[in-house]
Order: C-alpha cells, then sequence, then structure tokens
C-alpha cells in the first residue's frame, strides 16, 4: 500500500465517521424538535382554555358594568324625583303658610266686620 492508500483510507473513514456523526446530530435534533413541537401543542391546549376564561371574564365583567351602569342611572333618576318632590314640597309648605297668613288676615278681617255690625247694631237699640 502506498502512502496514497493509507490517506486515502483515513479520508473515507473520516468521511465514513463524519456521515455517521451527522447522522447521530440529525437525528438528536428530529427529537429536540419534535419535543419542542409536543411542547408547543401542550402550550397552545393549555393558553386556549385560559383564554376562553379571559373571554368569559371579561363578558362578565361587562355584564356586571352595565347592570351597575342601569343600576346608578336609577338610584340618579330616583335622587332627582326626591329632590323635586321635596323642592315641590318646600314650595308648596311655603305657599300653604303664605295662604295660611292670608286666610287668617282674611278672617280677622271678618270678625272685625262682625264685631262692628254687632256693636253697631247693639248701640242702635
Amino acid at each position: 500500500m502506498t502512502l496514497i492508500d493509507i490517506l486515502l483510507s483515513v479520508l473515507i473513514l473520516a468521511a465514513i465517521s463524519l456521515c455517521v456523526f451527522l447522522i447521530i446530530y440529525l437525528r438528536i435534533i428530529t427529537e429536540n424538535l419534535k419535543a419542542l413541537r409536543k411542547d408547543i401543542e401542550m402550550l397552545i391546549d393549555k393558553t386556549i382554555p385560559a383564554v376562553d376564561n379571559l373571554n368569559d371574564t371579561v363578558d362578565r365583567a361587562k355584564k356586571i358594568i352595565t347592570d351597575v351602569e342601569d343600576y346608578w342611572m336609577e338610584i340618579d333618576s330616583s335622587i332627582q324625583r326626591i329632590k323635586e318632590k321635596v323642592s315641590l314640597f318646600k314650595t308648596t309648605k311655603i305657599l300653604k303658610e303664605e295662604e295660611k297668613a292670608a286666610n287668617f288676615i282674611s278672617n280677622l278681617r271678618a270678625v272685625v266686620k262682625g264685631l262692628r255690625a254687632f256693636w253697631s247694631t247693639l248701640t242702635r237699640k
């Protein structure tokens, strides 16, 4: 065997070992990619229900906010009605007191007129 044959044999053995190494390394890479794919699928499977739950929670929160806004509007309208009734009561109470004073004065005048008429008829007799 010549030197070229020996070097050629070494080169062939190096190429064969390189191919074996590449095959083993590619197998490890594909297994890692499969594991990564499986992890990603598990992550997706776990996040989809979480996102669905989050969507349900957001929908419920929107409903609660809408209900609270409706209740707030009802409370606000009730407060406005109470304010109107109180202000109406105050104005009618003031008017009633003024009417009472006016009625008292007119009644007092009528009594005075009646007393004058009585006195005048009493003094004529």
